[in-house]
């Protein structure tokens, strides 16, 4: 009888390559600019911003590089945050609860699925997604993540308080660490306004259009021309 562990075949086949993750395990057909994020995750860059319209895939995104995170980077922490809870738990966390739905059943097993959390099963302190909301008042979601691994995705970054980024900056102190700002460009000041302008040089940035992706419709992208112009 064989002691080789399924798992360890898992890990070889997608520990480097989170796009085969969401195409065989998640049954997802990422879109290019999608893919094109995924891979800038799993090839170590530190601090990935992408401006988007509505629409465009980001919540989505977010909801595959976390649970690839989850599965293939051991140990982990991954903190999931936004400005509201609407926008936390309504929007991403919502999406990605709904991606573990289409897990395959040996891997859906191995995670437990809280209101705000999701951990392995089997060591639930040092591999887990933890939702945390950045207002005002607690600014400090984002402080004292520190693991092997880490990845901080903060989801409509305009809106997160600057005290939170600050927080943020000392739970990027290990080798394998990746801040992912993800939000429409509703401020022109804060960080993630200068992480797509002057600091842009130290961040990977990409900018996701609406007129460019297939999500979304033309009658929409219509409407908001007719509203607020080209």
């Amino acid at each position: 009888m064989s002691d080789a562990n399924p798992f360890d075949d898992f890990v070889v086949e997608y520990y480097d390559d989170p796009v085969r993750f969401v195409r065989e395990v998640l049954g997802a057909s990422p879109l290019p600019y999608q893919a094109e994020f995924l891979s800038a995750i799993a090839s170590g860059e530190r601090k990935i911003s992408v401006r988007s319209g509505h629409g465009t895939g980001k919540s989505t995104s977010a909801s595959w590089a976390m649970l690839w995170f989850l599965f293939l980077r051991f140990p982990n922490k991954v903190v999931v945050t936004a400005p509201t809870s609407g926008q936390l738990f309504d929007a991403l966390f919502a999406e990605m609860k709904r991606w573990i739905n289409e897990l395959p059943q040996n891997l859906k097993d191995m995670v437990t699925v809280k209101s705000d959390r999701v951990e392995l099963t089997a060591a639930a302190s040092e591999a887990f997604i933890s939702a945390r909301t950045s207002r005002a008042e607690t600014p400090e979601a984002l402080a004292g993540v520190h693991s092997e691994h880490v990845l901080l995705v903060i989801d409509e970054a305009s809106g997160v308080p600057e005290k939170g980024f600050e927080d943020a900056a000392g739970s990027m102190s290990g080798h394998s660490a990746t801040t992912v700002l993800l939000s429409n460009p509703t401020r022109s000041s804060g960080t993630f306004y200068e992480s797509q302008t002057r600091m842009a040089g130290s961040w990977w940035t990409r900018r996701w259009s609406c007129v460019d992706s297939p999500l979304v419709s033309e009658e929409f992208v219509d409407e908001m021309r007719m509203r607020y112009g080209e």
